[in-house]
């Protein structure tokens, strides 16, 4: 499994539940405040993606492929699009679920 791959694929388990996607924050207690990376147990999308990877990796290349298949695919070099996704009020688990399988499958199709 290439690394990308790996990294959002670890990042939609960790907020596989409902119970641990969280918005408005990249981390969050089950309470619904603000965390550190070390003690959430919530993530939003890009939330997901910093705490799979750590703090000694560039999260960059793993938040493009899931910012390029956002609506109107922005393709500035920031996570701020995937953060507006991610807070949209009426933004759903299942769309982040949903846009997690499409950018796996994007990058199995860029590692082929």
């Amino acid at each position: 499994m290439n690394r990308i791959l790996h990294i959002l694929t670890q990042a939609q388990e960790l907020i596989r539940d409902p119970e641990h996607w969280a918005k408005e924050a990249y981390y969050a207690t089950a309470g619904g405040k603000i965390a550190t990376i070390n003690t959430a147990t919530c993530f939003c999308t890009a939330g997901a993606v910093r705490k799979v990877m750590g703090t000694g990796e560039d999260p960059l290349p793993a938040l493009r492929i899931l910012r390029s298949l956002l609506p109107n695919g922005t393709h500035d070099n920031t996570e701020g699009p995937i953060l507006v996704w991610n807070d949209f009020p009426e933004r759903t688990h299942d769309e982040v679920m949903e846009l997690f399988d499409k950018a796996k499958e994007l990058a199995r199709a860029n590692a082929a």
